[in-house]
C-alpha cells in the first residue's frame, strides 16, 4: 500500500514540474492532484463507510473526466509531431493531465485477475478480430476514405497513443467506471450489460459531445472494448483492441474522423 501513496504522490509532484516547463497548465495540474488524493482518500479512509466511498468515486469519475477534457483556451499540451502535409491534417500532442490521471488510475485499481477465461492466444484473437470489427463499423457508418499511408513520425504516433491515450483511456473506462459499475450489482448478467453500456455511453460523449454519426461510432467502439475486457477479463486485451483501431485507423484510413 505505500508504494501506492508514493507512487500517487510521485506523479502529482511530476504534474507540478511539467508546470514549470509549460507542459501543463497549472490548473490542470491543481486538478491532476485533487484527483490523485481522492484517489487515496477513496482507498485509504472511507474502505469501511459505503456511502461515502460510493460518492467519493462518483467525484473521482467527474473530476478525472472534467480534467482530462479540460484545456484552458490560451494553452496547448506539448506537440510531438506535426503531420500536417503528409496526407493528414493532425498534430499530435501529448495530454499531460489526461495521462497522469491514468496511470494514478492504474496504480490503485489494476489487480491481476484471478481466474483469465480465454487462453491468451484467444483472447488475443479475439481482441484483434474485434479491433477488425470496430474498422469496419467506422467506414460504413461514417464513409472514413480508404487512405493508406505510412508518413514520418508514425513510430511516434504508435507510442504516444498507446502510453498517454489508450493507457489512460482504458484505465478510466474500464477500471474506473466498468468494473466498478459492474460491482455495484448482485446478478452478474445485469452489472454485465448495465457497465458496458454506461461505459460506452461516457466514452462516447467523451469524444463527441453530440448526437451524431460519429457519437455511435464511439459508442459502438467503447461497447467493443468493454466486451472484450469482460470476456477476457484482461485489461491488456483492451488495450490490444484500443491500439490496434488507432493504428489500423491512422495508417490505412482517412485521420482523423471528421465529426458530421
Amino acid at each position: 500500500m505505500n508504494y501506492k501513496v508514493s507512487s500517487s504522490l510521485g506523479l502529482m509532484a511530476l504534474s507540478g514540474i511539467l508546470v514549470l516547463i509549460g507542459a501543463i497548465p497549472l490548473s490542470n495540474s491543481v486538478l491532476v492532484c485533487g484527483f490523485g488524493l481522492l484517489i487515496i482518500c477513496y482507498y485509504l479512509a472511507w474502505q469501511e463507510k459505503p456511502l461515502i466511498k460510493h460518492l467519493a468515486w462518483i467525484f473521482t469519475i467527474l473530476l478525472g473526466f472534467f480534467t482530462a477534457t479540460y484545456r484552458p483556451s490560451d494553452f496547448s499540451y506539448p506537440l510531438v509531431w506535426d503531420f500536417t502535409g503528409s496526407g493528414i491534417e493532425f498534430q499530435l500532442h501529448i495530454n499531460t493531465a489526461k495521462t497522469i490521471c491514468g496511470y494514478l488510475i492504474l496504480i490503485w485499481f489494476l489487480q491481476s485477475a484471478s481466474k483469465f477465461r480465454l487462453s491468451l492466444h484467444s483472447a488475443f484473437t479475439l481482441s484483434v478480430c474485434s479491433a477488425v470489427l470496430v474498422i469496419l463499423s467506422l467506414a460504413a457508418i461514417n464513409g472514413v476514405a480508404f487512405l493508406p499511408k505510412l508518413p514520418g513520425g508514425i513510430i511516434l504516433f504508435a507510442i504516444v497513443n498507446l502510453f498517454t491515450t489508450v493507457v489512460a483511456e482504458e484505465a478510466f473506462f474500464r477500471l474506473l467506471i466498468q468494473k466498478k459499475v459492474s460491482e455495484l450489482f448482485q446478478r452478474e448478467m445485469t452489472g454485465t450489460v448495465v457497465s458496458i453500456l454506461v461505459a460506452s455511453t461516457i466514452f462516447a460523449f467523451a469524444h463527441v459531445p453530440k448526437p451524431s454519426l460519429a457519437f455511435l461510432t464511439f459508442f459502438i467502439a467503447g461497447a467493443v472494448y468493454a466486451t472484450v475486457y469482460r470476456v477476457t477479463n484482461r485489461f491488456s486485451m483492451a488495450l490490444v483492441c484500443h491500439f490496434t483501431v488507432n493504428i489500423i485507423h491512422f495508417s490505412l484510413f482517412e485521420y482523423p474522423l471528421v465529426i458530421r
